[in-house]
């Protein structure tokens, strides 16, 4: 009696001598445009690897205030879980074309915190069931914005890119300073006092920089605070110029009670930087 095995040889035997041997075929590749979104990582990967970035990349600290001036089309700035980004590359890519209208709320926040169209958890933007189709999309008051698919299901539809704006470390020009100082600058030989609002991660070089506005020659000044000569490479708190504001809250008492005074003094050296 013959077995399966006998037979199914006895049949490769007969393919083999009227066909020929069996050739392997390997399957095509896929060359579908929209593989490249199924590999790539997923979004929350992508935001772990920019914060990673970040914390390498040596971003200056601003003020709310700073980033309210960067309200135009030429000059864009918004900020994001207290990261600012500049999308002024972004909206120059999008003017002039069929999609310009998606510009309409990035200009409209330009300058302002929009932290609240999406999730801190996932640094993605937010989505909401829609109530009529039941499916998941993307939530934009406001309207539509560049790198954010239709809100209904259509023929036209598109994958966005798989590095929407708000998750490209490209923009990101600063970060958002955890606390705002105010101090006096004395210069001591024209007695002329200036009262300024800076982060309190500045270095006194870079305290130096914002009062270039009110004295072109700050750099040929001596720094100094109660009498001792200031590290120009540390920040306030690291020189021991201390913020007392909160305490001063806590016994009910102004804020702004005392403020710290940074005394200048010329050093003979007239430069102009």
């Amino acid at each position: 009696m013959m077995t399966s095995k006998m037979m199914e040889s006895i049949f490769d035997t007969i393919f083999d001598t009227i066909f020929g041997p069996k050739m392997s075929i390997d399957p095509p590749k896929i060359t579908s445009p929209f593989l490249k979104y199924i590999e790539t990582p997923s979004l929350q990967e992508l935001r772990t690897r920019f914060e990673a970035e970040d914390l390498n990349k040596k971003l200056p600290f601003v003020m709310v205030r700073d980033v309210v001036v960067h309200n135009k089309p030429d000059d864009c700035w918004l900020i994001i879980f207290g990261l600012v980004r500049d999308l002024t590359p972004l909206i120059e890519e999008y003017r002039n074309t069929p999609d310009e209208n998606l510009l309409k709320p990035v200009l409209a926040f330009a300058g302002k915190d929009v932290s609240h169209w999406f999730d801190e958890k996932t640094g993605d933007i937010k989505h909401f069931v829609h109530p009529i189709t039941g499916v998941l999309i993307p939530y934009t008051p406001h309207g539509p914005i560049p790198h954010v698919g239709l809100q209904a299901p259509s023929s036209d539809w598109l994958p966005p890119p798989r590095l929407p704006w708000w998750m490209n470390p490209a923009y990101v020009v600063a970060k958002i300073t955890a606390r705002e100082r105010h101090i006096r600058i004395l210069n001591m030989l024209t007695r002329l006092e200036v009262q300024l609002c800076v982060c309190a991660e500045d270095t006194i070089n870079q305290i130096q920089d914002r009062y270039l506005a009110f004295n072109a020659h700050a750099h040929s000044y001596l720094w100094t605070y109660d009498r001792r000569t200031l590290d120009m490479d540390k920040n306030l708190d690291a020189n021991r110029v201390y913020d007392d504001k909160q305490t001063f809250e806590d016994l009910e008492m102004p804020g702004n009670y005392y403020v710290p005074c940074l005394m200048l003094y010329f050093k003979d050296d007239l430069t102009e930087e």
